[in-house]
């Protein structure tokens, strides 16, 4: 109401933000909401289980990628100063985005790394020694991947999926079903309780359990705190909504 404190907004925003995803989850798991079901249920919901209405909703990087990863993108890898100009690049990617390099270019201990990336097919080597990315598409969705931690699997083009499938048989990716993605989830979890972080504001859980600050119900930390609540049911929503449009148009659902 208009008349509502800070306070009050922040305790009544926690507990509402934590029943829609109740809703959402037992929606994805009988197809319908029963209410009279959700008033049976009294456990603190875990962001990280919140299911998804569509299979293989985020595409991540296996073990086995963070080392291609490395040769590739990383300014650290051996591979991040090659070339015989004089222009400076930071990783390899980078270089042969710009201009061409030769196997003769490459020391005997730079080498390794090249072999490797081209036994993966990331790499071909031409007869006359000419080195170059076998898929221009693939290595920028890894670079993708490499700078953004995720990717969202039904948001991309048919080329771009038909190119995660084939890193997916090279066990360089693996998907995820989720409502949230994982780094996703380390957002939430660090702003509303300390199941992961234990340095995090802990807002959900002082709002729920009545352990916030005492004191003026309208002072600026309460504010703060709820227009922090209010972006985050913000997020929420948008990404129940995209939940139901992937599975709306087409996204593979859940068995």
């Amino acid at each position: 109401s208009a008349g509502s404190t800070f306070l009050e907004k922040c305790r009544s925003l926690a507990s509402e933000m934590e029943f829609v995803l109740k809703q959402f989850r037992l929606f994805v798991a009988e197809g319908s909401i029963n209410h009279g079901l959700l008033q049976f249920s009294s456990k603190p919901l875990s962001i990280r289980q919140i299911p998804s209405l569509v299979e293989s909703k985020y595409v991540y990087s296996t073990q086995s990628l963070d080392y291609v990863q490395h040769l590739l993108f990383s300014d650290q890898s051996t591979l991040a100063h090659l070339g015989s100009g004089d222009a400076e690049y930071n990783s390899l990617y980078e270089l042969l985005s710009k201009e061409p390099l030769r196997l003769d270019d490459c020391h005997d201990f730079q080498k390794e790394g090249i072999h490797y990336l081209e036994s993966l097919g990331i790499l071909k080597i031409e007869s006359e020694g000419a080195i170059s990315f076998r898929d221009k598409l693939q290595v920028r969705l890894l670079w993708d991947l490499y700078s953004n931690e995720v990717l969202s699997y039904w948001h991309l083009s048919e080329a771009e999926q038909h190119a995660i499938k084939e890193l997916s048989q090279k066990e360089l990716v693996h998907f995820g079903s989720s409502l949230f993605s994982e780094c996703e989830n380390d957002y939430f979890d660090y702003i509303l309780n300390k199941s992961l972080f234990t340095n995090g504001p802990d807002i959900r859980n002082r709002y729920i359990h009545g352990t916030q600050l005492s004191g003026d119900p309208d002072d600026n930390e309460h504010r703060e705190n709820y227009f922090i609540l209010l972006k985050l049911l913000v997020l929420m929503l948008i990404k129940i909504n995209d939940d139901f449009c992937i599975h709306a148009n087409g996204g593979h659902p859940r068995r």
